[in-house]
């Protein structure tokens, strides 16, 4: 499973931290979950990176670099 997001800067709040345990626990009712990458244009904190990263994400800034090759 691959998200693209346009955005700037990915900063960790309750609201975030709800919403990605609310997408891992439907994730985790398929039987194979799939693996997981988000890119965004711009970058993550260090705190939410490192949040993704423990929810098994591979997390990937700056792609617009990467993607408009």
């Amino acid at each position: 499973m691959i998200i693209l997001a346009p955005v700037d800067y990915v900063f960790w709040t309750p609201s975030l931290e709800k919403k990605l345990n609310d997408f891992e626990n439907e994730l985790n009712k398929i039987s194979k979950p799939p693996s997981k990458e988000i890119l965004v244009t711009g970058k993550f904190d260090d705190v939410s990176k490192k949040q993704f990263e423990n929810n098994g994400w591979k997390v990937v800034n700056n792609a617009e670099i990467a993607l408009l090759k």
